[in-house]
């Protein structure tokens, strides 16, 4: 196997901070089809995925692990921080949303900035 076929192997890219290599993104539910356009390596929205049926298994941020379904509620996926448009005071700038996740509970487990408070038995 050569070099280049190896940089593609899962787990062996992390370092290089590409969304194909090293994120998930919560608004895909988890072993959903992941989607892409021109340089994948940059311009992709990555599902959590696993070879577990039914669910992933995720680290949470105390160190523990929970499987999580791949029904867990993910909301709407087409929905945006920018519509409607109050909820950001500028439309250029998405990322300043600081409310409750938009996508289910999936997003709520991701996301530390809305104060979500979430139970996994």
């Amino acid at each position: 196997m050569s070099r280049e076929d190896n940089d593609w192997l899962p787990g062996t890219r992390w370092g290089d901070a590409h969304s194909a290599y090293s994120c998930v993104h919560p608004m895909l539910q988890p072993n959903s089809p992941s989607c892409g356009a021109g340089n994948a390596e940059d311009w992709v929205m990555m599902s959590a995925s696993s070879n577990h049926t039914g669910g992933v298994n995720v680290a949470m941020g105390d160190g523990s692990v929970q499987f999580i379904s791949d029904t867990v509620n993910a909301g709407d996926p087409t929905v945006s921080p920018l519509v409607p448009k109050q909820l950001v005071s500028d439309a250029t700038r998405p990322q300043d949303y600081s409310g409750p996740s938009l996508y289910g509970v999936w997003g709520s487990l991701s996301s530390a900035a809305g104060g979500e408070s979430i139970s996994v038995p």
